[in-house]
């Protein structure tokens, strides 16, 4: 039996999308009860900037795993899991001195192999219905340039760019929107 056909690694894979926005909340969190302030604005910055790279690099991961569903030939998922494995030590050895950093870096790799495995989400079947039904990669970069610019805006109108509280709840914001769609998925597709 393949992977893809194991109920049970289906199941882990239809919950992986919400252990992924859970997850990365967490570590805002986290972030946030930071009380330093160079060191918050310091790892706020990089944070965003491995979680934009590391959405970049699942397009290429979720093509490469759509290829590798399509023809089932065992040479592409080598490919994949090389691929995967040097973004995935690349990056941990990238953000290793900064566990906020590693942790997401590790929770939205981890997703991306559950994805893979059990051919599920982008990697599935329902790959075309997934930006109309509000998730995947793509529909994160479309919410994020909607959520992000007026929220910049408002966020240089009221010179609140040293605030951690507000910086964190921002970008939590921007993540429980996509958990709660994921969610939301998740029930309509149990019943």
């Amino acid at each position: 039996m393949k992977l893809s056909e194991n109920k049970k690694i289906r199941t882990i894979g239809s919950f992986a999308p919400v252990f992924k926005y859970v997850g990365i909340i967490f570590t805002w969190v986290s972030l946030m009860n930071n009380t330093d302030l160079q060191n918050f604005l310091t790892v706020f910055e990089k944070k965003i900037g491995f979680e934009i790279f590391l959405l970049s690099a699942s397009f290429f991961l979720i093509g490469l795993g759509q290829n590798t569903k399509t023809k089932k030939d065992p040479a592409n998922d080598r490919v994949y899991i090389i691929l995967f494995s040097l973004f995935t030590i690349g990056s941990v050895i990238a953000v290793w001195y900064n566990i906020q950093l590693l942790i997401s870096v590790l929770i939205i790799m981890l997703t991306h192999l559950i994805g893979f495995i059990s051919q599920s989400g982008e990697y599935g079947s329902s790959a075309n219905d997934i930006f109309i039904s509000g998730r995947g990669s793509i529909f994160c970069f479309v919410w994020a340039v909607i959520y992000g610019i007026p929220v910049g805006l408002l966020l240089k109108h009221f010179n609140v760019w040293e605030n951690t509280v507000i910086l964190g709840t921002v970008v939590i914001g921007y993540y429980s929107v996509l958990l709660l769609f994921e969610i939301r998925f998740w029930f309509k597709s149990r019943s």
